[in-house]
């Protein structure tokens, strides 16, 4: 189930999930045209959907900022981190089979 299906199911915390994917590829320097525009149509179908609110997706997006400080980029690590090569790249992936329909 994508997250705007989710969203739309009245989940949330799956637009905060969708963020922090995000900021994951990110910190791992992963993020490419295609992450970043299945990204983008992931957030923009999720927020198109109505389940969430402006203030309820800023929220979110600060939670997941603030998790993943706290989770990764306190390991210093950078795109070095170990978790890169599994939770980085799952993320990453996640966005680009969103972006072609495989997800």
């Amino acid at each position: 189930m994508t997250a705007a299906q989710q969203l739309s199911a009245g989940d949330g915390g799956a637009y905060e999930e969708l963020v922090r994917r995000f900021l994951i590829a990110r910190h791992c320097e992963l993020v490419t045209p295609e992450v970043m525009n299945g990204f983008r149509i992931e957030i923009m179908t999720a927020l198109d959907s109505g389940a969430i609110s402006a203030t309820q997706a800023q929220a979110r997006r600060a939670a997941a900022g603030e998790a993943v400080r706290q989770q990764w980029r306190n390991s210093g690590k950078g795109a070095r981190d170990p978790r890169c090569r599994t939770e980085g790249r799952a993320a990453a992936a996640h966005f680009v089979d969103f972006l072609h329909g495989t997800d």
